[in-house]
């Protein structure tokens, strides 16, 4: 679909894409997101919604909260790098085990995510 949208001139628009579904993971606590959020200094609801906007996807935010509404907004002075972007699109949230980890944890690297910061 996000693939195909843009070839029509379609607009895919995604309405409180921080909200998690039943039986996942909330993306918000994702360890990944998490760590990306801490790399560039941001939450991990802005960085959720740059990576939205990185794919060409228009967004709705959704609070009625003051500080999040102020958050939602300052969206376009950062970007993300590829790193970051793969692996926000890599993630599965379906897969979890009881403690709200992602299963896939021990197998990728959130370290090198974290290093960001240092380069």
């Amino acid at each position: 679909m996000a693939k195909f949208a843009p070839q029509k001139n379609i607009v895919i628009v995604g309405y409180c894409v921080v909200n998690h579904w039943p039986f996942q993971i909330t993306v918000l606590r994702d360890p990944f997101v998490l760590a990306i959020a801490q790399a560039y200094n941001r939450t991990p609801g802005q960085v959720v919604h740059r990576w939205a906007l990185q794919h060409g996807i228009a967004i709705i935010p959704r609070s009625s909260d003051a500080e999040r509404m102020r958050q939602n907004l300052n969206l376009f002075d950062f970007e993300l790098d590829e790193t970051a972007m793969q692996t926000i699109d890599g993630l599965n949230w379906l897969i979890a085990t009881n403690t709200n980890v992602p299963a896939y944890s021990d197998s990728l690297n959130v370290g090198d995510i974290r290093n960001k910061q240092e380069l």
